[in-house]
């Protein structure tokens, strides 16, 4: 019994070195891998409060909602490519697979793939060359489009394809900053960068556990919503009232 007890001992002991060595093995790789690097303000996420704001925003636009929902149906290739390029602009690494699995669901092969990630745009039509121009400037500034860019979009596509770029653009601009949260936390965890993980950890739960998934589901189901009151309300008797949108 007490030979039984002397070796469960013996293991616990190496188990908890063991894992005291990985913890100190993964804080030095996460500090040499963020080491030096920067969050301008803005970037990332200062506490789940600013998503909350963010994805309510979208939530309560249910005309918003509808562009998406058709858009996803309509310019799935478009989208796709415009998703690749921000991503990639936007320097957020750990977005970068999850975005070439995506633009795969949303149509791309890996080739095409592969070659917006390099920066290549010759494999686009020639029409969708100005919104991925769009889409890398958004990336590249976390999403500051002045008025000028808008109205050359409107020119360029009219108002309704125009609207659905730049809700595409804002919807991607929120998982970005998603993304760089998540690489604030664990560069804080691994001591390259001061302050506490645990605010950009609960905000990485929110998003994961809660809000992304909330977000696509009100794109399909409000969406639907939508756009089945607004035909309800074309062919209703003039003197009813359409349902607001």
């Amino acid at each position: 019994m007490a030979r039984g007890r002397g070796w469960g001992v013996l293991v616990g002991c190496l188990a908890g070195a063991a894992a005291a060595w990985g913890v100190v093995a993964g804080r030095r790789w996460l500090r040499r891998r963020y080491q030096g690097r920067e969050w301008p303000q803005g970037r990332a996420y200062a506490g789940y409060e600013e998503l909350v704001g963010d994805l309510a925003a979208f939530w309560r636009d249910r005309a918003r909602l509808r562009r998406l929902r058709n858009g996803l149906l309509a310019e799935r290739a478009l989208l796709a490519r415009l998703l690749v390029v921000a991503i990639r602009a936007s320097q957020c690494g750990c977005l970068a697979s999850v975005a070439r699995r995506a633009a795969g669901y949303l149509g791309q092969d890996e080739g095409e793939i592969a070659r917006l990630e390099a920066g290549d745009l010759a494999i686009a039509e020639v029409s969708q060359v100005q919104a991925l121009l769009t889409a890398i400037r958004y990336g590249e500034t976390g999403g500051d489009l002045d008025a000028d860019v808008l109205a050359e979009l409107r020119r360029a596509y009219g108002e309704n394809k125009a609207l659905l770029i730049v809700d595409w653009l804002d919807l991607v601009g929120i998982a970005i900053r998603v993304g760089h949260t998540w690489d604030l936390a664990l560069a804080r965890l691994g001591g390259a960068s001061r302050g506490s993980a645990l605010q950009p950890l609960i905000t990485i739960a929110v998003a994961v556990l809660g809000g992304l998934p909330l977000m696509a589901w009100g794109i399909v189901w409000r969406g639907s919503f939508v756009e089945a009151a607004l035909i309800a309300g074309e062919g209703a008797p003039s003197s009813l009232s359409a349902p607001e949108g």
